[in-house]
């Protein structure tokens, strides 16, 4: 049932002034899909992300959703693409954030977090690193489902 009631929070009035709010969520999905999230979201007060997730997990579908970017791409992959081009669109994204990530840390000669987040994140390769990569790894390892043995 799409009667849920909308729960809106407004903060500090005198930052964030009251905006109008949908009585709730079906009049929200019914004003999305009839006219669009524009509308829905100058209804509601709320962000177009909230609705279109919203639209989603009830299954309203608005025949003019138009996205920014299309397929091959990282936000395709984000919205549940799994093509080949949009997932070397997500590989190609978190490996140059990776490269300027450490890149940074190199400049700066900031101090990188030791243990897990350090061998993944920061390419760090100290002992305590690679220590706790490989207790990680063995962790995961000996978690994982039994699988069927090869003789």
């Amino acid at each position: 049932m799409l009667s849920v009631a909308i729960w809106y929070y407004v903060g500090m009035p005198e930052k964030n002034p009251p905006r109008p709010i949908a009585q709730n969520l079906k009049e929200t999905l019914e004003i999305y899909q009839r006219d669009g999230v524009e509308a829905a979201v100058e209804a509601s007060g709320l962000s177009a992300r909230s609705i279109y997730r919203w639209a989603e997990r009830a299954g309203v579908r608005h025949e003019r959703a138009v996205f920014k970017t299309g397929c091959p791409s990282q936000s395709a992959y984000n919205r549940g693409c799994c093509c080949d081009g949009c997932r070397m669109a997500n590989r190609d994204a978190n490996r140059e954030s990776k490269r300027r990530r450490v890149e940074r840390a190199v400049l700066s000669q900031a101090e990188v977090p030791h243990g897990v987040g350090g061998y993944s994140n920061w390419d760090c390769r100290c002992g305590t690193c690679r220590l706790a990569w490989s207790n990680y790894l063995r962790m995961r390892r000996d978690s994982a489902p039994n699988r069927k043995e090869t003789s």
